[in-house]
């Protein structure tokens, strides 16, 4: 799914959550406020979930700002946009926290740290040759 195919598809989503008649409490839990999800939007693509995650992960490493805490939409403001990147920065922060107590746990664990691995044979290395060009 292309980053263009994938905004249009949270446009649609969020365009049938808006029209007259649309009951929420159809397809949300508990009657919750009808949010477009990850789940939706890979429904109307017709791919895994995992796809439609990591065409939100591409949008946003080609600049589009896709929001994804309350739902799934394009932020339209530059403080949108900059909530956006200090949320993602927590969440960074946060894991490396994580990281690091599993790594601490990991030290106390008997055997080695990271396990040492096989050394290559000789009939899998392929020769390496530097190739200088003259400019």
């Amino acid at each position: 799914m292309t980053t263009e195919e994938l905004v249009r598809l949270i446009e649609a989503e969020a365009a049938w959550h808006r029209m007259p008649g649309h009951d929420p409490r159809e397809h949300t839990v508990w009657g919750s406020p009808c949010r477009v999800t990850i789940e939706a939007i890979a429904d109307r693509a017709g791919v895994a979930r995992r796809h439609a995650e990591e065409a939100i992960q591409t949008a946003r490493l080609e600049g589009v700002p896709i929001i994804t805490a309350g739902g799934i939409r394009v932020a339209q403001t530059a403080a949108e946009a900059t909530a956006l990147g200090d949320w993602l920065d927590a969440r960074m922060d946060s894991q490396r926290r994580t990281r690091d107590a599993v790594y601490a746990a990991a030290l106390k664990l008997p055997g080695p740290v990271r396990p040492e691995a096989p050394a290559p044979s000789q009939a899998h290395v392929e020769p390496m040759t530097l190739g200088l060009v003259a400019a």
